[in-house]
């Protein structure tokens, strides 16, 4: 029953429609109940808790592991009573007699809404009535988010938000690139977060697919953004010349490097990454040569590809670094392709790049250590 109830919690917290968790305490003088809502700090999500007393309240924060960690606790040995408040349902959690758990699900009375924000008032970044959304099946025409869409819009809502800060900055034009465009989800919400806000942007969407092209240009079009342009072409071929901001998203494999070398080349101010899958360096990494250090968890197969993950985009932040980026790596809650949810985020600092070989020491001996002969980026770039 513990099991269900953290995926109730992840679900909604998911669908970012958690918005919040009281509890009473049981047994408990000083304490009369407890309630957790989810945040956003520094752009991490995070917990806060606040303690009802007799005569105060005191409020304490939490990284997202540890509250988790804290609210299950507190479900499974501290509450009498609990309910979870989302937008679209509640959850009663029943304790018997003999503190087992029962759960009842309730219709929200719509009276609350999920604000993640800290410190200010929550920023609707996608425009629901926007007839753009619902023509990528986003919304309806009631500006409701669809069951098929859901997973999307989420995303590129999170996504926008995570740059929300960078897009603040005073440059005089946004100049986006946005490599392996699909359907144009995200180069669409862009462009369309930008232009509400007063700032002149063009964005270029690269799109190898025919089909994607000519309807991205067709619906940019019809609903009169002029500065979004889709252009049928490969990663490798495209030209970034004039383009302050980089975007890949979920380009699968290589093409991830591809766009990182096509980014560092041109000197892009801003790189925003979601690589995909992992494939390369699985082929090309000889685990009998890693040190025998590593025996204890690379002997399972399910940590090899976790660690190939860990390593293939830790080494694309390391390389970032080297030519002047300074580098994050964050998480970024479900995607509709891929149950990775990673966001790289480099920007610019440094006109100076490490180039020598003999100061790469560090990429050098991570590849010593894990038995890696060679690796993608670093060969391309050279």
């Amino acid at each position: 029953m513990l099991e269900n109830i953290k995926n109730i919690i992840k679900t909604h917290i998911e669908e970012e429609n958690l918005i919040k968790i009281q509890g009473k305490l049981k047994n408990h003088s000083s304490i009369k109940n407890t309630i957790w809502k989810p945040f956003y700090k520094k752009e991490i999500l995070h917990w806060q808790l606040v303690e009802t007393h007799k005569t105060k309240d005191l409020t304490y924060s939490f990284i997202w592991e540890e509250g988790m960690q804290k609210i299950m606790q507190d479900i499974e040995n501290h509450y009498s009573s609990c309910m979870i408040f989302t937008e679209s349902e509640n959850y009663q959690l029943i304790y018997n007699k003999k503190n087992k758990i029962q759960i009842k699900k309730h219709k929200s009375d719509k009276t609350q809404s999920a604000n993640w924000s800290h410190d200010k008032n929550k920023n609707y970044i996608l425009r629901n009535e926007a007839f753009y959304l619902q023509e990528l099946g986003l919304v309806d025409k009631k500006g409701e988010i669809t069951k098929s869409g859901r997973d999307k819009y989420k995303q590129i809502h999170h996504i926008i938000h995570l740059l929300e800060k960078i897009f603040d900055r005073p440059e005089k034009k946004w100049k986006i690139a946005d490599l392996g465009a699909g359907k144009g989800y995200l180069s669409f919400g862009i462009y369309d977060y930008l232009q509400s806000k007063g700032k002149d942007v063009n964005i270029r969407a690269i799109e190898m697919r025919k089909k994607l092209v000519n309807n991205g240009n067709a619906l940019a079009r019809k609903v009169e953004f002029e500065g979004l342009q889709f252009e049928a072409n490969k990663i490798e071929d495209v030209s970034l010349n004039d383009c302050n901001m980089l975007l890949a998203l979920h380009a699968c494999d290589t093409a991830t490097d591809d766009a990182i070398i096509k980014g560092i080349k041109a000197n892009v101010k801003y790189i925003i990454l979601a690589p995909c899958c992992h494939k390369y360096l699985r082929k090309h990494w000889d685990i009998r040569k890693a040190d025998k250090f590593h025996d204890f968890y690379l002997q399972h197969n399910i940590y090899q590809e976790r660690s190939a993950e860990l390593l293939t985009d830790s080494i694309r932040g390391l390389i970032l670094s080297y030519y002047g980026y300074q580098v994050r790596i964050i998480d970024f809650i479900s995607t509709e392709h891929t149950p990775k949810n990673v966001l790289i985020i480099a920007e610019k600092k440094s006109e100076k790049a490490i180039v020598s070989m003999d100061k790469w020491d560090k990429l050098e001996k991570i590849k010593n250590s894990y038995g890696i002969k060679n690796y993608y980026l670093e060969e391309k770039l050279g």
